[in-house]
């Protein structure tokens, strides 16, 4: 990359900010004035990505189209590498082989060189096994001759192997239970085999393994690592094994005299499956009809598996089966699929490994709201007669995207085209033109047809492609076209565009929101859900199941389950062996509303699984009977602690309410605990510093979430930008940004005051905490700076991050760091397309940066009036440890998958979960220089006056000091009457 230099006068940013077209709703703010603080020259340092085009892997098969696919076996031993560059790999021993390549520095590239003599099309396999490590996904970028050859060989995914833990064989094994005859959700264990993997797309573009052109001559092969860590044996360039269609491989079986079997019929329940290939196909229940097997009107059974947590593509569960003689035998699978409305979904059956006929790549499971019986069978109707030999076999069932993988890969690149003619056309009329959301004259013509050349031509070819994939569409069997209303749609909207090109900028909002849909779309239909009950395997000769299990018996059964509930006591979370009365309980309250305050959870599946923790890891080391309960909010907690009916601990208490109870004398002292500071060195020292009160600390932090810097690496590529270090990079990147109407993001709250506060060596507080430091020069600066966001450089207040984020009108925002999962999972189509780095900070003296900024977070509390308060800090000190603390966390993805990343403020169990060690480096980083306010009796009025300080500011103008200095007294006014209250006062 080219070195640059940016310079802008304060003239010239005056003028580029002067020329923006901001939001201009509710929040518009558009005072462009006071650019004094802008500096003369900003100097931006050199851009070191990489970004050259790669093209996509449907562009490769047509440059190669016609090109053979030979029948040569290629291979090469990872110990026979010829290069690596920082991968820090060994040759060695490994799970029973030997002379292996062992690899776990989460980065780094080996290369191999191979020779080829017939040129063409060929599959790559891996021969490797996991390496336990952070269970998460391993990644791979895969390069021929030092270049990516395709964007889906950027990063390609290997499977892992995971086995629930009580398994034992299909007949064998039972679910533990509770003392209420509950069964328990099994751990899930991952198991470190070999295995030999095709290279497959897992976004679901493309079904079957992927292929690589190869010319005759010498070449290389670089891997790199890009997550987790793996050993490698064996790499080879060959053929994947076709199948014959049906009827081909049917008469090879009739003609070597296999014959039907007799007789013989078998129920194989689904939920007790063997390997897996995702820790988050766990089995599942549903307790609607006595017709699910097997199923009880007052407990709780898993009795079914999948659902909405099997439906990515590559994601499979082989169940173990066996037959006892020689023979044809039907299959027919009990299964619900009422998720996608209107939609079939796809599966890919395999049989010991293989897949037996061509027929079996493409299963489909049409859309029903009830549980029905699908069989096996062509298309004429007939059950498929599929030869097994006498003994023990695996079936396998993996998810593909079917029919459907090439039109949602064509919808991909018309929603690409979309968002690029979106962003030419923003660049001349700006983001919000339309009418309801005046910011320009939404009667002008821009004249985009004239001034963007090919846009109305650009808009004639997506069109035509979808409605040829509407038409094909129609022609699908099982297909229903509303569920593809949003193409439709689309259709009719670049229609419009294309007839009167003036009205483009008027409906501008509605065109992003459709783009945004359609990107939506291709997500979901992607997803291919499936819950299945059980399969049988049954001879010709016995009749289909049936699953109709009788009105009345249905009836009763209903009938049961109601007069059940009122007695049964959902709040209360059982463990696996009865309390001993003569020992007390520790009681633990889970409030629902702060377990989803920390962004990952919903309430009852974490407090069983924290319940399984307890009684896996606590009670059987500690003798100390726990027992769990769901509470609805805090404020039940806070009545409770009133009444004189709390519980001994609480688990997830937001920030604020530690010191709002310890100063009432509702809480524990657990700094009086010998192994306090022990007990506190497993977390940063920020994580603390808003549960101490009067020099006692009150909780033991649980969760932590700090800001990061997002950005999009594709726009800061075509501008030749770099993320920014420090805050005077930043603001000239504002401008550069704005002149191609990016929008940059930081949310208004009150903790970017508090960042730029402390990045200026100010306080919140006096050292006694009994008044603010508002009237410091620092904080003055601070709210400047944190005001002049919005009023000066004209930043949106609200917004919407993700869905600008993923259409590329906001490149850069500053966010927690939670969204890193959330973008991963929600927006994959932005795979590689952006990174995160620290935020940015203020320049000292000294040329170092300080990137200060404060956390939210949850903590874990004991009440005043406990009975046992050593058991309830053994208790603190096991939930808080690095050990609970990391199973949580790796078990709370297992339950609901990457995008509930837990954020722990265990530093040793965060270094545990699956980040990237680039994710993992730069949050590690910007942790380092995490702080916090500390709370005080008051603080809530703080938050709130801060507020309307702000907005005093922003909305109405007035000035930044008087406007400060109002608010401060008021503030402290209050928290000298709260600390009267509460006889602190001097």
């Amino acid at each position: 990359m080219k070195k640059f230099k940016h310079l802008v006068s304060i003239l010239v940013a005056s003028v580029m900010l002067t020329n923006i077209l901001v939001p201009a709703n509710i929040f518009a703010v558009s005072d462009l004035g006071g650019q004094s603080e802008t500096p003369q020259e900003i100097i931006l340092y050199e851009n070191t990505y990489d970004y050259s085009d790669v093209i996509s892997y449907y562009d490769y098969l047509t440059k190669y189209n016609g090109a053979n696919h030979p029948n040569q076996v290629i291979e090469m031993k990872a110990n026979q590498y010829i290069a690596q560059d920082h991968a820090d790999a060994i040759i060695t021993s490994y799970n029973g082989r030997d002379d292996i390549l062992y690899w776990t520095s989460q980065e780094g590239m080996v290369t191999w060189e191979f020779q080829v003599s017939e040129e063409g099309f060929y599959n790559l396999f891996i021969d490797y096994c996991p390496v336990e490590f952070k269970s998460g996904d391993i990644q791979l970028g895969i390069r021929l001759d030092g270049d990516f050859p395709f964007a889906n060989a950027k990063t390609i995914t290997l499977p892992r192997l995971f086995l629930d833990e009580t398994y034992k064989g299909y007949k064998d094994w039972e679910f533990e239970k509770d003392i209420k005859g509950n069964e328990l959700r099994p751990k899930v264990n991952e198991i470190f085999e070999w295995q030999s993997f095709g290279i497959i797309d897992k976004d679901g573009q493309y079904n079957g393994e992927l292929e690589f052109y190869l010319s005759e001559g010498t070449h290389t092969l670089s891997l790199e690592l890009q997550m987790e860590a793996l050993a490698i044996d064996n790499i080879r360039f060959s053929q994947t094994e076709k199948s014959g269609d049906y009827n081909s491989v049917k008469n090879q079986w009739d003609q070597q005299g296999v014959q039907n079997t007799s007789g013989f019929l078998e129920m194989f329940q689904a939920e007790k499956s063997k390997v897996k290939s995702s820790n988050t196909l766990f089995p599942t229940f549903d307790n609607s009809s006595v017709s699910i097997l097997p199923s009880d009107p007052y407990t709780l059974l898993y009795n079914t598996i999948g659902e909405n947590t099997w439906d990515a593509a590559g994601e499979y569960i082989t169940w173990e089966f066996s037959v006892p003689e020689d023979g044809y035998y039907y299959f027919s699978f009990k299964a619900k699929q009422n998720m996608k409305r209107g939609m079939y979904s796809t599966r890919e059956m395999m049989i010991d490994g293989k897949v037996l006929f061509e027929e079996m790549r493409n299963l489909k499971f049409e859309n029903k709201n009830s549980w029905y019986i699908k069989t096996l069978t062509d298309s004429e109707d007939k059950p498929y007669k599929i030869y097994l030999p006498a003994g023990n076999h695996t079936l396998k069932l993996a998810v593909t995207v079917g029919d459907m993988a090439d039109l949602l890969r064509r919808v991909d690149e018309d929603v690409a085209k979309l968002n690029r003619w979106y962003r030419e056309i923003v660049k001349i009329t700006g983001i919000n033109a339309d009418s309801y959301r005046i910011s320009i004259d939404t009667n002008r013509d821009f004249l985009l047809d004239e001034k963007i050349p090919g846009l109305i031509e650009g808009f004639k070819e997506v069109k035509a492609d979808m409605e040829g994939i509407l038409k094909e569409m129609e022609e699908m069997d099982g297909m229903d076209i509303s569920s593809a209303s949003i193409l439709q749609e689309s259709v009719a909207l670049l229609g419009q565009f294309i007839k009167k090109p003036g009205k483009i900028a008027n409906r501008i909002e509605s065109y992003r929101n459709n783009v945004s849909s359609l990107a939506s779309w291709t997500i979901d239909m992607r997803l291919q859900p499936l819950e299945m009950d059980y399969f049988v395997v049954y001879s010709p000769d016995v009749n289909e199941p049936e699953i109709n299990s009788g009105f009345f018996k249905q009836i009763l059964y209903r009938i049961r389950m109601f007069l059940y509930s009122f007695f049964n006591d959902y709040n209360f979370i059982a463990g696996t062996e009865e309390v001993d009365e003569e020992q007390e309980a520790l009681e633990v309250w889970v409030s629902t509303s702060d377990l989803q305050a920390t962004g990952v959870s919903a309430g009852r599946d974490q407090a069983m699984l924290l319940k399984r923790m307890v009684d896996d890891m606590f009670v059987p080391y500690n003798n100390i009977p726990v027992k769990v309960s769901l509470v609805n909010s805090s404020a039940t907690l806070t009545q409770a602690v009133l009444a004189g009916k709390g519980p001994d601990v609480a688990l997830f208490v937001s920030k604020e309410t530690p010191v709002n109870l310890a100063m009432r004398g509702a809480l524990y002292d657990l700094s009086s605990f010998e192994d306090f500071d022990d007990v506190t060195s497993q977390f940063m020292p920020s994580a603390l510093i808003p549960y101490k009160y009067r020099d006692k600390y009150y909780a033991l932090p649980e969760t932590q979430s700090f800001d990061m810097l997002f950005y999009r690496t594709d726009t800061f590529a075509e501008l030749n930008l770099t993320p920014p270090e420090t805050w005077d990079e930043f603001y000239a990147l504002i401008p550069i940004l704005m002149d191609e109407n990016y929008l940059v993001g930081i949310p208004e709250s009150q903790r970017t005051f508090e960042m730029f506060l402390y990045q200026n060596d100010g306080q919140f507080y006096n050292d006694s905490l009994t008044k603010t430091a508002f009237d410091d020069p620092e904080a003055l600066i601070a709210f400047q700076d944190w005001t002049g966001l919005y009023s000066k450089y004209s930043l949106p207040l609200v917004f919407d991050f993700f869905n600008r984020f993923r259409n590329g009108e906001m490149p850069m925002g500053i966010m927690p760091y939670t969204n890193v999962n959330y973008l991963s999972v929600a927006a994959p189509e932005l795979k590689n397309l952006w990174d995160i780095a620290p935020i940015p900070g203020t320049l000292k003296d000294d040329n170092t940066i300080d990137r200060s900024e404060t956390a939210n977070g949850t903590a874990a509390i004991i009440l005043a009036d406990t009975k046992n308060p050593d058991a309830a800090y053994e208790f603190l000190k096991w939930w808080v440890s690095s050990e609970a603390q990391s199973r949580f966390g790796v078990e709370l993805e297992q339950n609901m998958g990457p995008g509930a990343r837990y954020p722990t403020a265990n530093v040793e169990a965060f270094q545990r979960l699956p980040w990237t060690k680039k994710q993992s480096e730069s949050l590690m980083e910007q942790w380092e220089y995490v702080t916090d306010v500390p709370q005080i009796p008051g603080s809530y009025y703080i938050s709130r006056n801060v507020s309307f300080a702000f907005k005093s500011v922003v909305y109405d103008k007035e000035n930044e000091r008087e406007t400060l200095y109002k608010y401060n007294i008021e503030i402290n006014k209050e928290i000298d009457r709260k600390l009267k209250e509460f006889e602190l006062s001097d």
